[in-house]
């Protein structure tokens, strides 16, 4: 079972995605609104999944998804997005994250997403860097 972490300031999308988890067993350790919020709860819960919304505000999910790559390369990283698009899955490319998933088709996605997690290992005492993010730094 995965520990998760749902960065997303909608509460319909935020309130679907936590159900989706629990009622598979899988533990929501923590919520945030905004990306600095995230930034902080990630650093203290230390989640296997984090879910990022591409709509956070104060620290945007790019910034976000790079910096939790570099603290903890095992963390998974997947995207929560309002549509589908060609240039979503271009960001999962470049950020070397997990993938994404569209809100209209979020237990579909997720269901996909997290079998393929289960089929594959991951260490679970992974360190984390001591890398800390400056606001504004350019990752």
């Amino acid at each position: 079972m995965f520990s998760v972490l749902i960065a997303e300031p909608q509460g319909e999308i935020q309130a679907r995605l936590y159900s989706f988890f629990a009622s598979r067993g899988h533990t929501v350790v923590a919520t945030a609104k905004d990306g600095m919020e995230a930034y902080a709860k990630i650093q203290l819960r230390k989640p296997d999944l984090v879910l990022l919304s591409v709509n956070l505000t104060r620290m945007d999910n790019i910034a976000l998804a790079r910096w939790v790559k570099a603290w903890s390369p095992a963390t998974r990283v997947v995207f929560v997005t309002p549509h589908e698009g060609e240039t979503f899955r271009q960001f999962v490319v470049l950020l070397s994250i997990e993938g994404s998933i569209c809100a209209l088709t979020l237990e579909k996605d997720l269901s996909a997403i997290l079998t393929k997690f289960t089929q594959e290992t991951v260490p679970s005492d992974t360190k984390h860097s001591s890398y800390n993010y400056s606001w504004g730094e350019t990752l």
